[in-house]
C-alpha cells in the first residue's frame, strides 16, 4: 500500500520507479501510485492489465506494461511482448541446479549425459584430445585453475583421466568454484560445484592474482608471442574476461591448433600424423589485435606456453621457443616450414 508515510519516503528518496504488483482492480491506488511516480520525476510500473483508468492508461494487451508519466499523459515504453513456451530440458540438466550433491565419482557420468544433449560432435576430436592431454600435464597439486571455452575445455576431461581433477580447484567466470565445468551450450555451469559466487566476486579473485594457472584459446599468435583472442577476420567477438585472467595468472597455457579450416590430424599409440594441413594459419607475422601482450608477460615474470596438436612453444624474452615436438611430427616439415618467422630451438 502507498500510505502517506510511504509517499513521503518515496519523494524524499527521489524514487525513480513505483511498482504496483498488487493493485489490480484498485484504480484509485493505481492513480495514486502513478501520481507519486510522476511527482518524483520517475516511472510507474504496472504488472497487470487494467483498462479502467484512461487518465493513465490506454487499451493494452499482455500481462505486463511499463509506462512513463509525463504531465498526466502516458507513453508506452514497451512496444510488444512476446510470450514463449518454456523449453523442455533433459533431466541431465538437473545436475547444474545445485539442488542435490553430486559426489566426485559421478561427475563424469553427469557430464557425459549433459554432453549428449548440449554438445555438437567434434569434426576432429583427435586434435582436442591431443592438446587437452598435453596441456593437462601442466597442472600441479592444489592449483586454482580457470579453463576457457573451446579446446581448453578438454583440459578438465584429461585432468579427470590422469587423476589430477580431485587435486586441483577449477573455476569458471560465471562464479563456480570446484566441481567439473560443463561443455557445449551449458558452458559456464559446473557439476558438483563446491560454491558459487557472483561474477563480480569471481573477478576479484582473478584480478588480484588468485589463480595459479589458466588455459585459454587463441585465434592468432605472432613471433613475439602476442596473442589475438578476440578479433577474427571480419568479426569482432570482444575480449570478455580474457584480459583479466591472463594478465595476473602466473602460468598461462594457450590451447590452440597450429592452423585451421581443413586441418586433419590423427594419433595412434602416441604417434601424431598430420594428414591434412588447414588453409588458415594461426601463427602469423603480426596479429590483428593484441589480447595478450608478450612484453608485459615477460615483465611480470609469467610462464607462458602455447600448446598445439603437434608441438609446444614457450615464451622467452626473444620470442617463441620450440620446447617440444610430439612423436611422429617432422620438426622441419610440420613446424618450422609452416611458420612465417624464426623461433628459438
Amino acid at each position: 500500500s502507498l500510505s502517506a508515510e510511504r509517499q513521503k519516503t518515496l519523494k524524499r528518496l527521489g524514487a525513480r520507479l513505483v511498482f504496483s504488483g498488487a493493485l489490480y482492480g484498485r484504480s484509485g491506488m493505481e492513480k495514486l501510485a502513478a501520481r507519486t511516480a510522476a511527482e518524483c520525476g520517475g516511472y510507474y510500473v504496472d504488472y497487470f492489465r487494467n483498462d479502467d483508468n484512461p487518465e493513465y492508461h490506454r487499451r493494452i494487451t499482455g500481462p505486463a506494461i511499463v509506462r512513463e508519466i509525463d504531465g498526466g499523459q502516458s507513453r508506452s515504453l514497451v512496444d510488444a511482448i512476446v510470450v514463449t513456451e518454456p523449453e523442455e530440458r533433459n533431466e541431465a540438466y538437473a545436475a547444474l541446479t545445485g539442488s542435490f550433491e553430486i559426489p566426485y565419482e559421478e561427475w563424469n557420468v553427469w557430464s557425459e549425459r549433459i554432453d549428449t544433449v548440449s554438445t555438437k560432435p567434434a569434426k576432429n576430436s583427435a586434435v582436442g584430445n591431443i592438446i587437452g592431454r598435453r596441456a593437462a600435464m601442466e597442472l600441479r597439486v592444489d592449483d586454482i585453475v580457470n579453463i576457457g571455452i573451446g579446446i581448453p575445455e578438454m583440459v578438465s576431461r584429461h585432468a579427470r583421466k590422469n587423476g589430477m581433477l580431485d587435486m586441483v580447484t577449477l573455476t569458471v567466470e560465471s562464479g563456480g568454484i570446484g566441481g567439473f565445468p560443463v561443455s557445449g551450450e551449458a558452458f559456464g555451469a559446473m557439476i558438483g560445484a563446491a560454491s558459487v559466487y557472483d561474477m563480480a566476486n569471481q573477478f576479484d579473485l582473478y584480478d588480484n592474482g588468485g589463480l595459479d594457472i589458466c588455459f585459454m584459446g587463441a585465434l592468432e599468435v605472432d613471433g613475439q608471442g602476442n596473442v589475438n583472442a578476440h578479433r577474427g577476420q571480419g568479426a569482432f567477438a570482444g575480449i570478455g574476461g580474457f584480459a583479466n585472467i591472463t594478465s595476473r595468472t602466473p602460468t598461462v597455457v594457450f590451447c590452440m591448433t597450429f592452423n585451421t579450416k581443413g586441418l586433419e590430424v590423427s594419433q595412434k599409440k602416441g604417434v601424431v600424423t598430420i594428414q591434412k594441413e588447414g588453409t588458415i594459419p594461426k601463427f602469423v607475422n603480426k596479429v590483428n589485435s593484441i589480447s595478450f601482450s608478450a612484453k608485459r608477460a615477460i615483465a611480470n615474470g609469467q610462464k607462458v606456453l602455447y600448446v598445439t596438436e603437434r608441438c609446444v612453444f614457450r615464451l622467452t624474452p626473444k620470442g617463441l621457443k620450440l620446447i617440444e615436438a610430439y612423436p611422429g611430427v617432422d620438426v622441419e616439415k610440420d613446424i618450422l616450414s609452416q611458420l612465417p618467422f624464426e623461433v628459438e630451438l
